[in-house]
């Protein structure tokens, strides 16, 4: 099953530079706040969603046209379909529990990388490491 919403845990969400950018706003609908399974780690600009056993805090959009969003989020997270392991990012379908109760199947963007140096940010949610600060604006 493909799915039909997407998740955006870091430059993507309300409110940073990125997603003003990014103009999605016409392929996207709000669905709610939640999370996901995993560990967040901060690269600087960006944050790092990788498997763990933690919870990383995000907003959920129903993908209005995902012909349009897919290849758009895509380019932005440095992932290609065609090659899904050698991107930045890659794009995996991950269950997501909504503040609502709601569990949505979810698109997630996954880095792909070496973490290196990064830091955990042990409270999983991005907004918080960005309201410091030094919080970035991707």
């Amino acid at each position: 099953m493909t799915p039909r919403h997407i998740f955006f845990y870091g430059t993507l969400m309300r409110g940073f530079a990125l997603r003003e950018r990014a103009a999605i706003e016409p392929w996207i609908r709000f669905a709610g706040c939640g999370v996901v399974r995993g560990a967040l780690f901060d690269l600087g600009p960006y944050p790092a969603l990788v498997a763990g056993s933690g919870t990383v805090r995000g907003e959920v959009y129903l993908c209005v046209d995902p012909g349009r969003l897919l290849p758009r989020a895509d380019a932005l997270e440095h992932f290609d379909p065609d090659r899904p392991r050698a991107g930045e990012y890659r794009r995996e379908a991950l269950p997501a529990r909504l503040d609502d109760g709601r569990t949505l199947t979810v698109w997630a963007y996954i880095y792909n990388r070496p973490l290196g140096a990064a830091a955990l940010l042990p409270a999983g949610d991005y907004r918080l490491r960005a309201a410091t600060p030094q919080g970035p604006a991707k």
